[in-house]
């Protein structure tokens, strides 16, 4: 499995990536501290999940995973 991170807070992207990786549950590709500037590596790291904090100080969590879902239509 292939993890992308996205939230605020590096600490909590740094529990998460630990997570993971203690619990052999996959590999995280990349990760990102602000959401607007993370859905065009999303799209080219193509990851199987994407963990998204719903309240940033940007754009929340549901308008991230929206616009990955814009991009991905644009793209087909």
């Amino acid at each position: 499995m292939k993890f992308y991170i996205v939230d605020d807070d590096v600490t909590i992207i740094k529990i998460l990536e630990n997570i993971i990786d203690d619990k052999n549950l996959g590999q995280v590709v990349g990760s990102s501290i602000d959401p607007l500037e993370c859905i065009e590596d999303i799209i080219l790291k193509n990851p199987d999940i994407v963990i998204v904090d719903l309240l940033m100080p940007k754009s929340d969590g549901i308008e991230v995973v929206n616009n990955i879902k814009k991009e991905k239509m644009i793209l087909r």
